[in-house]
């Protein structure tokens, strides 16, 4: 048989005119050179303050790999990494990784030790939060509220924001629990960055602190108990029994326990305001924010109200309130901030008030 028609067998030669007939040689690895003697190094380029080669550390953030040097350099000599650590190949990712590691730290210390930090905030009112609008156009279209605000708040503590009415201490609260968006600065509330939380981690984030409204939001057709139950259903509670046992705990808690089955119109002002606090710690929150919870009410009323956030901040729940009341700030002396000229200053109340 003869072999015409099909194709041969195996590869095609090469014509001797192709320039790619040459075979091709591997590249040669590189290898590396012999260990300096006695710490000393003729060939690494000049270090800078970093303790890194100055080419590597160009391509590093400095900010970044600066912090978690420090960090590693200001641990004892037992604790320190080894110098081979720094030296060598992909020392430049093992820097950035560990600067990240220790940056990182210190935020969740920060976290633990604070449930609301604020660092060089600015507050802005700008239509359409969480929207598709980026923080960049909010910027433009918003009208700057406040600047250059910082305040942290401990666990138990309890902090009066106080300033003229339209001086800003709403649009501070309402930042905090995520209604108006946090644009500039850093802010942490119950463990949440402000900067990157997305809308569908805000009822996450209202589900760890405790919101009272001045105009209360009662279900106005529920009676005082399913005010509260359907609170809980919402918030992801399953169990009926548990369900029950946090109302009544909570109910005893305001002194509303015999009144779990009246209508919000049959109960007082100041009843009302106590069933909304009740309903603000249904979750066990950080902190409670507190929105002018006094203002609508007499002056015996709000002593009392008084006197029931002071119990809440002695059990570890941490309370930021709004007010111009300076009555109740003389018979309640507390931390105070300031709201004023758009800005904010921590105040001594006995020397502003004498």
């Amino acid at each position: 048989m003869t072999n015409a028609g099909r194709s041969p067998v195996g590869p095609k030669a090469p014509e001797p005119d192709c320039p790619d007939s040459e075979p091709r040689q591997p590249k040669p690895r590189r290898r590396p050179g012999p260990k300096p003697q006695g710490g000393e190094n003729l060939t690494v380029a000049p270090v800078n303050v970093l303790g890194i080669p100055k080419q590597q550390a160009e391509r590093l953030p400095q900010s970044i790999a600066r912090e978690g040097l420090r960090k590693i350099r200001a641990a004892p000599a037992s604790g320190r990494l080894p110098e081979r650590f720094f030296t060598g190949r992909m020392k430049g990712i093992r820097i950035f990784c560990l600067s990240l590691f220790v940056r990182k730290t210190e935020r969740n210390a920060m976290n633990e030790k604070y449930v609301v930090n604020l660092r060089d905030v600015a507050i802005y009112h700008a239509d359409n939060p969480f929207g598709s609008c980026s923080e960049k156009k909010l910027l433009q279209r918003g009208e700057m509220v406040l600047s250059e605000v910082n305040l942290s708040v401990a666990p138990g503590e309890f902090v009066y924001l106080i300033g003229r009415v339209g001086s800003g201490k709403s649009s501070l609260l309402k930042t905090l629990y995520a209604e108006m968006q946090l644009l500039t600065g850093k802010g942490y509330v119950a463990g949440f960055d402000l900067r990157r939380l997305r809308r569908k981690d805000i009822p996450y984030l209202r589900r760890r602190i405790g919101i009272v409204f001045q105009d209360y939001q009662l279900l106005t057709d529920r009676n005082v108990f399913m005010n509260l139950y359907y609170v809980m259903k919402a918030t992801g509670w399953k169990r009926e029994q548990e369900i029950r046992e946090r109302i009544d705990r909570v109910l005893g808690l305001v002194e509303l326990g015999s009144k779990s089955y009246k209508m919000p119109f049959e109960l007082s002002g100041g009843e009302q305001q106590r069933l909304v606090i009740a309903r603000a710690l249904l979750n066990d929150p950080q902190v409670l924010l507190a929105d002018e919870p006094t203002g609508n009410l007499d002056p015996v009323t709000a002593d009392g109200i008084m006197q029931l956030f002071q119990k809440i901040a002695s059990q570890g729940c941490a309370v930021v309130m709004s007010t111009h009341n300076t009555a109740l700030i003389e018979n309640y002396p507390a931390r105070a901030v300031l709201f004023s000229k758009g800005k904010t200053r921590e105040v001594d109340l006995k020397a502003e008030l004498a």
